[in-house]
């Protein structure tokens, strides 16, 4: 019998993306410490994580495919912090969501 059904079908994930990730994770936890980006969740604005998958993604448009200091893709960068934001918000550090909305009474404008 399978067990199969309803759960994520994670053989989807391109391995070679989680290995290009990975990579990633390992410069910032020689860079940083291991689960520096987790041990500091609670600190970090989301925006302050936007800006930076903004700033691959914006060298990866201009025409630069590695980021230099790492040597790994600007589209690897912006995917590992897109992973971060989500485990933060996951984690529900809300105390974190510096997000603008009009519609939202309890933060500041």
């Amino acid at each position: 019998m399978k067990y199969e059904e309803g759960k994520p079908n994670v053989a989807l994930i391109p391995p070679e993306a989680l290995l290009s990730i990975a990579k990633v994770f390992t410069f910032g936890a020689e860079k940083y410490g291991v689960n520096n980006w987790r041990i500091d969740g609670d600190n970090t604005s989301w925006s302050r994580t936007y800006g930076s998958i903004q700033r691959h993604l914006n060298s990866w448009l201009g025409g630069e495919d590695t980021d230099p200091e790492s040597g790994e893709s600007h589209l690897t960068h912006a995917a590992t912090q897109i992973m971060i934001l989500m485990t933060h918000q996951s984690d529900g550090y809300s105390n974190c969501d510096d997000r603008y909305s009009s519609t939202r009474k309890d933060k500041d404008a």
